[in-house]
């Protein structure tokens, strides 16, 4: 009975925007993150993160606003 209250709950919505085909997927009144834009976004934030403590050798002011950016791209990493 869970198994199958699960299944129903769950659906997948596909949305014309423009030219792209935007595809989600709910569960129940929440939207599940899309797993791949998530990654792209993660290896951008960890590379500016790596960036940012290279630089703390040589510009301390650079390597706080690099530091910072990552945290702000983290923030969008989480809302996608």
């Amino acid at each position: 009975m869970v198994a199958l209250r699960f299944l129903v709950s769950s659906v997948k919505v596909r949305v014309l925007v423009g030219q792209q085909n935007l595809n989600y997927i709910f569960m129940g009144n929440q939207k599940l993150p899309d797993a791949r834009n998530h990654q792209i976004i993660s290896f951008i934030k960890s590379a500016i993160r790596i960036l940012g403590y290279g630089t703390l050798w040589f510009n301390l002011d650079l390597a706080v606003i690099l530091l910072i950016f990552s945290e702000i791209v983290g923030i969008k990493e989480e809302l996608v």
